[in-house]
């Protein structure tokens, strides 16, 4: 209590140096965490995570801070927050074993016990007597059936003189040598065909992901030579531009098929059989058991999501219910493209007892007015829960955990997932979206934002008809739209297949059973209708290819020319890019180098004409996980320098406008303060360490 006491004391000093500030903070919020009584229970961890973040405030290059940081969040079951802040603790400092020892708990907390096991090998290589690593880990091959090794790693830990429980780590071996010796009390050990995890030694030798060593820490893509994961990841990144399906007979062969770069798929359907063996193909070891991989998608089901949160709020589509290949106006009487929907709010609670009531009303229907539903209309009106909101990890966490069990390419969060390097939340694309459906809910035509790729996985219990186009057929899809008088991207639309087959546009059409995971490839062209009573989840991945990149930068300079939004800021990412990965692919480099190029010329030229202009830039700088700025008139994307009117500026409500918008309210831009948010100097320190890394061999 003293000592707490004279830390706040120290705190109300005037002009306290902002290093003696961070430190103290720092040792009050650890304080805080640790010591019990301190202040009550309940907003212990509060108060830990308040004092640390200050201490950021006051010195953000602390990585001992962030690591603290880390170990509080970690212990209230923040593990994104967790992951972020002890990856930040690498980027800041030299690598700690107790950082990389953290990441292994949290990894295993996971149930991604190989992630696990690279974590804690990085640990104990850089200290070979850290003693909570050696017992963690002897504690994870034992979860793991192999019981030699965890022998191994329990008796490297009780040689530290760090170990504070020596006599149970003895005795714990004792047992497990007694039973592993002993085949009458059943060994618990496997077979070399029956093991999870390379063994110690095998470990040791392994080749640690870049992702995992380098200092720019656990987001990050390998660079230099791939590991053996890695590069099968990438050959799988390829096999999406060929051109059939991968049935589960041949998919796990894929390393050795022949690729075509000129070629492309649109879609692929992985059923749950499938999309096992991919996870296999793609683990370092193919004895993975089944039951790691999506165990439980009954967590998605209706009677699950309303015990867990009935009262989570529902976007409501009204539709007309129709034939999945036919789309008629009001009076069935006349094909049209425009889709005619109208929305409301529900509840999870409320709109599971409408897919119950609409399921029994079925029931109720005679056989023979089955015949119906290919009648012109009247049609039925229907209601599509949509676009349900699953970000938030306190509300959704087992559900969340369970999707971290899917092959990496699939992933919410990845290491080679662009939209994992946003920084910042972009709900539905780096976050999962729920729907809910009876049959004939449509999800209408569309291409997903900036070209991005998509995984959706139908929950069942009944199946989704998808009709899909590839991307170099969307201008065509875009001109028919514009007969129809529809905006292409903001407008709601469901294609006339005769209009497409006459004008020689390939359409993919195939059917969604419960459990399978499809895949839409960049820019698919794609609409859904639910054939059954359903439940599905969907998010966005990018690939990190100079095919997805191009594609995303290329929508988004037409967007500005239509007058959307991008969704995705693809300035904002490509600086991130540039500082958070190495990239090999020269295709990719030059891409990323010349938005970089483009964007320090066009930020010079700004400053220059506003110091010419005696106009004074405003130090602002960017707080963490805050979102990318966008115009508020033309939606454009406002990077480094912004523009806000000097009454908003003065509320600190900051209404942003891009230059353009700003001169035109004020040519003089007397009504405006101009926020800096970068220093020249940091951007072009970041362009300059920006370089291509060599393959090996090359």
């Amino acid at each position: 209590i003293a000592a707490k006491e004279a830390y706040e004391s120290l705190l109300q000093t005037e002009n306290l140096p902002a290093q003696v500030k961070a430190a103290t903070l720092q040792q009050l919020g650890w304080m805080h965490h640790t010591v019990e009584h301190l202040v009550d229970q309940g907003s212990k961890d509060s108060c830990a995570i308040q004092c640390l973040q200050k201490s950021l405030e006051a010195d953000p290059n602390s990585g001992l801070s962030w690591y603290f940081l880390g170990r509080c969040y970690s212990s209230i079951g923040k593990v994104q927050d967790a992951f972020i802040s002890y990856r930040q603790s690498i980027d800041k400092s030299e690598a700690s074993a107790d950082t990389w020892c953290s990441i292994g708990v949290l990894y295993q907390q996971q149930n991604q016990p190989m992630d696990a096991l690279q974590a804690y090998i990085c640990a104990v290589q850089l200290d070979h007597s850290h003693a909570a690593a050696w017992m963690d880990l002897g504690m994870l091959y034992e979860s793991c059936g192999q019981p030699h090794d965890a022998i191994k790693c329990y008796i490297n830990a009780t040689r530290s003189k760090a170990c504070t429980n020596t006599a149970a780590l003895t005795h714990r071996v004792k047992l497990l040598q007694a039973r592993f010796c002993n085949p009458q009390t059943g060994s618990v050990a496997g077979g070399k065909g029956g093991k999870m995890l390379p063994s110690i030694e095998e470990a040791w030798s392994l080749p640690i992901p870049t992702e995992l060593t380098s200092r720019q820490g656990g987001l990050n893509t390998a660079a230099g030579s791939p590991g053996p994961q890695a590069q099968q990841q990438m050959q799988f990144v390829s096999l999406l531009n060929i051109t059939f399906f991968f049935y589960p007979s041949t998919f796990p062969h894929f390393p050795s098929l022949s690729l075509s770069p000129t070629s492309f798929l649109s879609f692929a359907v992985f059923p749950p059989s499938t999309l096992l063996s991919l996870a296999l193909s793609l683990s370092l070891h193919p004895s993975l058991p089944p039951l790691s991989l999506l165990s439980d998608l009954g967590l998605f089901s209706t009677k699950t999501l309303v015990e867990a949160n009935p009262d989570h709020l529902v976007e409501v589509r009204t539709q007309l219910s129709q034939p999945t290949d036919e789309n008629w106006d009001l009076s069935g009487t006349r094909k049209m493209w425009r889709c005619q929907s109208s929305q409301s709010h529900t509840t999870i609670a409320k709109y599971a007892q409408y897919q119950a009531s609409s399921f029994q009303e079925s029931l109720r229907v005679s056989r023979g007015s089955g015949a119906a539903w290919r009648k012109k209309g009247p049609f039925k009106h229907i209601k599509f829960g949509t676009n349900i909101d699953l970000s938030d990890n306190r509300k959704w966490k087992l559900h969340l955990q369970e999707l971290s069990k899917l092959p990496a390419f699939a992933r919410v969060v990845s290491a080679g997932n662009l939209l994992s390097h946003v920084g910042h939340t972009i709900l539905g694309m780096n976050t999962v979206q729920l729907y809910m459906k009876v049959p004939g809910s449509r999800t209408p035509g569309h291409q997903e934002n900036n070209n991005f790729c998509s995984v959706n996985i139908n929950i069942g219990p009944g199946d989704c008809e998808w009709f899909s186009v590839p991307q170099p057929y969307w201008g065509i899809i875009n001109d028919f739209c514009d007969k129809n008088n529809i905006n292409f991207l903001m407008g709601s639309w469901w294609p006339n297949l005769e209009d497409l087959y006459e004008a020689d546009v390939p359409v993919y059409r195939f059917i969604q059973r419960p459990g399978d995971l499809v895949w839409l490839n960049t820019g698919t062209v794609h609409w859904v209708q639910a054939i059954g009573w359903c439940n599905n989840i969907a998010w966005n991945v990018g690939p990190l290819t100079a095919y997805q990149y191009k594609l995303a930068a290329e929508r988004y300079e037409w967007n500005k020319l239509q007058s959307v939004k991008s969704i995705v800021p693809m300035i904002h990412l490509s600086w991130n890019m540039a500082r958070n990965i190495k990239v090999s692919d020269s295709k990719l480099f030059q891409m990323i180098k010349y938005c970089l190029l483009r964007t320090l010329k066009q930020c010079q030229i700004l400053r220059e004409f506003l110091q010419a202009s005696g106009k004074e830039l405003v130090w602002h700088g960017r707080t963490r996980d805050e979102p990318a700025h966008y115009c508020s008139i033309c939606e454009v994307e406002v990077f480094a320098l912004l523009f806000v009117t000097s009454e908003s500026n003065s509320r600190k409500t900051y209404v942003v406008h891009c230059q353009d918008c700003a001169r035109r309210g004020s040519s003089n831009l007397d009504n405006f303060v101009v926020l800096e948010q970068y220093k020249m100097d940091n951007l072009t320190q970041v362009y300059d360490d920006f370089t291509l890394v060599s393959q090996q061999g090359d």
